[in-house]
């Protein structure tokens, strides 16, 4: 009885993690100015351990962009470490080198926070269709033998944003690619928290 247990909170605790990373990404394909991300769902939407390490991944998205956003989070940490995260930190890049494998791919990584404790990290890629260099669009020119600096600009891993966003008296950390593809922070949809944000609905097991 006790195994069957927590074979079931397993499951529930796995179908909540895909339920929260899908709605990640239809948000941003919701949100999202780029029409190749808002049109073909160029994307990929995650939520991973403080090891780096991809614990689910939403279905929507493209293969290619999962195992690269992946390998980018794990330099996230590298340049900074857990203990220096705060609640409202978003890190960038679009470095090829870093994992993002072209520079038209930006990755968004979000800290998510329970009880004042980091206890995941959200992570989303997305296509931007025009970030400069010769030519236009991303076959302007190979964007990874050789002309990188010529195919556009590149953001090494850098902090996007730094501050708690208040709504209705309580922080939330915003939802990973929201800051980037919008205006704004959108980490509400529907009056729910989206992303990093509904990581703290989740209850202790």
């Amino acid at each position: 009885m006790k195994n069957m247990k927590q074979q079931l909170i397993r499951q529930i605790l796995w179908n909540r993690l895909i339920a929260v990373v899908e709605e990640q990404a239809q948000v941003l394909m919701r949100t999202a100015f780029s029409p190749i991300v808002r049109e073909c769902g160029d994307l990929s939407a995650g939520v991973f351990d403080r090891q780096g390490r991809m614990l689910a991944q939403a279905v929507t998205g493209t293969p290619g962009h999962v195992n690269s956003m992946a390998e980018s989070v794990r330099h996230f940490i590298r340049h900074f470490p857990l203990d220096q995260m705060q609640p409202g930190d978003a890190y960038i890049t679009n470095d090829p080198w870093m994992g993002t494998g072209h520079l038209n791919d930006f990755v968004v990584t979000t800290p998510a926070f329970k009880n004042g404790k980091l206890v995941a990290l959200f992570s989303c890629t997305s296509h931007l269709m025009d970030i400069g260099g010769i030519g236009f669009g991303p076959d302007g020119t190979d964007v990874t033998l050789g002309v990188v600096p010529a195919s556009g600009g590149k953001a090494r891993p850098v902090r996007l944003q730094r501050k708690e966003i208040s709504f209705g008296g309580g922080w939330y950390s915003g939802s990973s690619f929201s800051c980037w593809e919008s205006d704004s922070c959108c980490i509400w949809e529907g009056c729910r928290p989206i992303g990093s944000a509904a990581i703290m609905t989740i209850p202790s097991m």
